[in-house]
């Protein structure tokens, strides 16, 4: 094997070596918050908004893969159709579903942690089916604000998102990329929601 060549195969093997060196220390040390924020201007006025995310029937227009939201009790049975609304305290279930992945249905349940109409929600996960958020996080937790815009016309939307990584693949990724990370496990899409100028509102007994 000629010298040039055994050079390069030794400075790839190196270049791997601390590859795997540096991989293996950003996952190391204890648990840490992580988390994320961003802004998004909507020209529907708070009232009108509110109205989107009060009633639970607009959910799937707005939160990422969802089929359906459900506020349900203790027990987790759904309160009645026209009770499909908005509460601190309300324990919410929603149905997720991927475009075109039946097979990745899954389960969230969260509890709604703050809750003023018009002004801010904040919904902690207290458990999903799949485990895939679970075995990365702990206290996920995400929070709308909603306040008028600046100008006098419309509404400024702000998104935050954080967690507490729970193992070594969460502490990595959340130091490589944790706007990266935080961003997917942020359910709520706000230019979707900043969009919506005629919410639904429940219907049935």
């Amino acid at each position: 094997m000629h010298s040039h060549t055994r050079k390069l195969l030794m400075g790839l093997t190196l270049t791997a070596a601390l590859a795997a060196l540096g991989y293996w220390a950003l996952g190391r040390g204890p648990d840490f918050q992580v988390g994320f924020e961003r802004e998004v201007v909507s020209a529907v006025e708070p009232a009108r908004l509110e109205k989107a995310v009060h009633h639970l029937i607009n959910w799937p227009d707005w939160h990422f893969n969802t089929r359906q939201v459900k506020a349900v009790d203790i027990t987790g049975q759904p309160y009645a159709a026209k009770l499909q609304t908005l509460m601190a305290g309300s324990l919410l279930e929603f149905e997720m579903e991927p475009p075109k992945k039946e097979w990745r249905r899954f389960v969230i349940k969260a509890v709604v942690t703050d809750y003023f109409p018009g002004r801010i929600l904040a919904v902690r996960l207290t458990s999903e089916s799949s485990g895939r958020l679970q075995q990365m996080f702990t206290n996920l937790q995400w929070t709308l604000e909603f306040e008028p815009h600046a100008s006098g016309k419309g509404t400024l939307i702000r998104g935050r998102v954080s967690a507490l990584t729970r193992s070594r693949r969460a502490r990595i990724f959340a130091r490589i990329a944790p706007r990266i990370v935080m961003n997917q496990v942020f359910y709520p899409d706000l230019e979707k929601l900043a969009r919506i100028e005629f919410p639904k509102e429940p219907v049935g007994p």
